[in-house]
């Protein structure tokens, strides 16, 4: 039997979503959804995972952090489209043509600074101003001709 170099307690596997861990991921703070079994102490609580283990809660938290990435890309470009058009968006970002189409009808998972940059335009549309003159364009004006 293993013993915590904490409190001296016993070590045994336990299932840590079950606990409702949470655990940074990037940007986030998210809930472990999967069944990971971790050797924890049951004095003090300590965690005592190594590569296995740690792979494991990343493969996990991965999936869940591009899940939300991708629903909140979805969520955010459809409100953005009251006030312009993604090409705009698109152009004053610096995307490729059609990636937030893609982005929508999720066929790409967006990063988190670009999911920050459209909640931002969300929470300021008055800010395309501001992108188009700070690049010194006026794309109504380019796209008229």
């Amino acid at each position: 039997m293993k013993t915590c170099v904490t409190c001296g307690g016993k070590i045994t596997l336990v299932d840590i979503s079950k606990q409702g861990t949470m655990r940074r991921f990037k940007s986030m703070m998210l809930t472990v959804p999967d069944a990971i079994m971790v050797p924890t102490c049951t004095g003090c609580g300590a965690e005592y995972h190594g590569a296995t283990e740690a792979e494991a809660i990343d493969a996990s938290l991965g999936a869940k952090f591009d899940a939300i990435l991708s629903e909140r890309g979805v969520e955010l470009t459809k409100k953005l489209m009251v006030h312009t058009r993604l090409w705009k968006i698109e152009w004053l970002l610096g995307l490729s043509h059609g990636y937030l189409s893609k982005v929508r009808h999720k066929k790409r998972v967006p990063s988190a600074s670009l999911v920050a940059v459209l909640a931002l335009l969300n929470a300021d549309p008055e800010a395309f101003p501001t992108l188009e003159s700070f690049w010194g364009v006026n794309l109504d004006e380019i796209y008229s001709k």
